[in-house]
């Protein structure tokens, strides 16, 4: 009617305005996405759950079992951004949105050993879909850049949100008397809702900077002509995307600090159980981790302007926090002080991260993001294994991991302050402004022509040079 047309337009169009002012574009699918496919309230009990329940021991968990998670993801991951290129980021998407809830099934009715090693290996598929990865750059590919910085804490916090709702709520249902059986089929609802909630994200149009159309991607990958001439145009302009040196410098940040992250993700919990084996906080402490990192995922937002006004002095400050985080759980090597350290660690690197990829995604054009987030995430994996592969070798994973983790922090805390001297010399300021590298792909029409037309267009592609910097003088 028209009253309530006047009252909308009155009231700046409605609820409907207020929320798409709040969440742009498609983000508050995305976020109740994210939020749905982390609510497992059975996840922190999936060991216990193994042994009590399945009748596996602690030594088929911990050697047979679990490791399979870390190979698989470390793969997926690194497969994820062909797979993106030939199939598209909603198959992509679907297949990891799928493996989770194939994960939740092996689960339950799963009883074997090969079994549970499956599961894993679905789930490790599925990891590599998550923010961190595909459905990260999946989101900088569907909204405006304006936006970026907005929607990835959004969607950070969702995730942290629905961890800490289903973890907490799952111990009381724990202690109520409800069994882990029962947990896991909430988990099975929950996944599943989010499963169907999938098939409705967006579509990503192709683009011929990140995307190929999904049938010519099926004849690509069925042709060795087709899969050389690809791959060439591909590295070409992978390397012209890290020629733009404001991104090359973020991506060594994101790739060599994660290790920080990664380390306390992987051994936190284990120092808990090492310095306080009869505890029964550590789950809360947990629950308190993922409310600071929604807290500090929506502070990104807020953050943005002084992070790019600090430039790489911003990343030098934080690892320094880090640093003394970590040497304050080495040198009180007490109960509360590892607690303080896994929940300063995980939060505090969760506002980095999240600062981060809005950055990287700004100097990022013809929508690589794909690229951005599939090399960058694999070579921080890589890097990680390797540095917990050496911790393992010299000594005690545990305690001298967090020794070793602080040394190599106040190292990187020295790297972000050589960056940032290095930017400043260059030129004259510390502000990081965003810049973008230019890639054309005038050979991707061609990939499907007959061989000789291929060659000679192969021959043909040249990438252009990188636009000047914005802020610089020349």
């Amino acid at each position: 009617s028209q009253a309530t047309m006047e009252t909308e337009a009155t009231d700046g169009g409605g609820w409907k305005a207020r929320v798409g002012s709040i969440f742009p574009g498609p983000s508050l699918l995305f976020c109740i996405y994210q939020f749905l496919i982390n609510f497992k309230p059975s996840e922190p009990h999936v060991a216990p759950y193994l042994v009590s329940v399945k009748g596996f021991t602690n030594q088929q968990v911990n050697h047979d079992i679990f490791p399979y998670l870390t190979y698989t993801y470390f793969l997926a991951t690194a497969l994820s951004t062909p797979a993106v290129q030939l199939l598209g980021y909603k198959r992509v998407i679907l297949l990891g949105t799928f493996c989770r809830l194939f994960t939740r099934l092996l689960l339950l009715y799963g009883n074997t050993l090969w079994e549970m090693q499956i599961m894993q290996v679905a789930y490790g598929i599925a990891s590599a879909t998550d923010l961190n990865v595909v459905f990260g750059a999946y989101m900088f590919f569907m909204i405006e850049q304006k936006h970026f910085q907005r929607v990835v804490s959004f969607a950070h916090a969702a995730k942290f949100l629905s961890e800490l709702v289903s973890a907490e709520g799952g111990q009381i249902l724990l202690h109520l008397g409800m069994s882990l059986t029962s947990l896991m089929y909430i988990s099975l609802v929950a996944v599943s809702i989010g499963t169907g909630l999938a098939f409705f994200l967006p579509d990503a149009k192709s683009d011929p900077g990140e995307e190929i159309d999904p049938q010519k991607g099926e004849e690509i990958a069925l042709s060795p002509m087709g899969m050389v001439q690809w791959g060439h145009v591909k590295w070409n302009s992978i390397r012209q995307l890290y020629q733009n040196f404001p991104l090359l410098k973020l991506s060594i940040i994101w790739v060599f600090a994660s290790n920080v992250y990664y380390f306390i993700d992987n051994y936190g919990t284990i120092l808990f159980q090492a310095r306080g084996p009869d505890t029964d906080m550590n789950g809360h402490v947990g629950a308190v981790m993922c409310l600071v990192a929604s807290f500090t995922s929506l502070l990104a937002t807020y953050l943005e302007a002084p992070a790019l006004k600090l430039g790489f002095i911003f990343y030098a400050i934080m690892q320094a926090i880090f640093t003394f985080n970590v040497l304050v759980a080495v040198i009180f090597p007490v109960l509360w002080s590892s607690w303080s350290c896994f929940v300063i660690g995980m939060s505090g690197w969760n506002l980095v991260l999240c600062i981060l990829y809005a950055q990287c995604g700004h100097c990022v054009q013809n929508h690589m993001y794909n690229f951005l987030f599939g090399i960058n995430t694999t070579c921080a994996l890589a890097f990680t294994s390797l540095f917990q592969l050496i911790v393992q070798l010299i000594g005690n994973p545990v305690e001298f991991g967090f020794q070793a983790l602080a040394m190599y922090s106040g190292l990187m805390t020295l790297i972000c302050v050589y960056l940032a001297l290095s930017h400043f010399l260059e030129y004259g300021s510390f502000t990081f402004e965003r810049t973008h590298a230019n890639v054309d792909y005038p050979a991707m029409q061609a990939l499907m022509t007959s061989e000789e037309d291929e060659e000679e267009n192969l021959n043909e592609v040249e990438i252009m040079s990188l636009q000047r910097h914005p802020y610089d003088p020349r």
